[in-house]
C-alpha cells in the first residue's frame, strides 16, 4: 500500500522514547508536510537559513487548498490512531519550563 510505505519513515519518530521514557507524540499534518518538503526547499534555496525555510513552508501550508492538505491530514490521522492503539493509557503532560531545551 502506497500510504503505508510513505508512512514508514514518518512513523519512526513516534515509536521512539523521550529522555524521560515517555513516547514521542505522533507528528501532525503540518510536520509531515514540512518533513517531506524541507529537503526540496532547502536544495532550491541553499542560501536560506532554517528559520526562513520554516516561514516559507508555513506560508506554503497556509495557502494550500484543503484537497492538497488532505493527504497529510490522512497520514497524521493514521499516525495518531497507531499511537493511540500502541499507547492507549498515554496522557500528555507538559514538562515544566525548567526542563525544556
Amino acid at each position: 500500500m502506497l500510504i503505508a510505505t510513505q508512512l514508514e519513515d514518518v512513523s519512526l519518530t513516534s515509536q521512539t522514547l523521550n529522555a524521560d521514557g515517555t513516547p514521542k507524540r505522533p507528528m501532525n499534518a503540518f510536520m509531515i508536510f514540512a518533513r517531506r518538503r524541507r529537503p526540496q526547499v532547502s536544495a532550491e534555496n541553499q542560501s536560506m537559513r532554517t528559520g526562513e525555510i520554516s516561514k516559507l513552508l508555513s506560508k506554503e501550508w497556509t495557502t494550500m487548498q484543503m484537497s492538497e492538505k488532505q493527504f497529510y491530514l490522512d497520514q497524521a490521522k493514521i499516525l495518531k490512531e497507531n499511537f493511540n492503539s500502541k499507547y492507549p493509557d498515554y496522557v500528555y503532560r507538559r514538562r515544566p519550563n525548567n526542563t525544556r531545551k
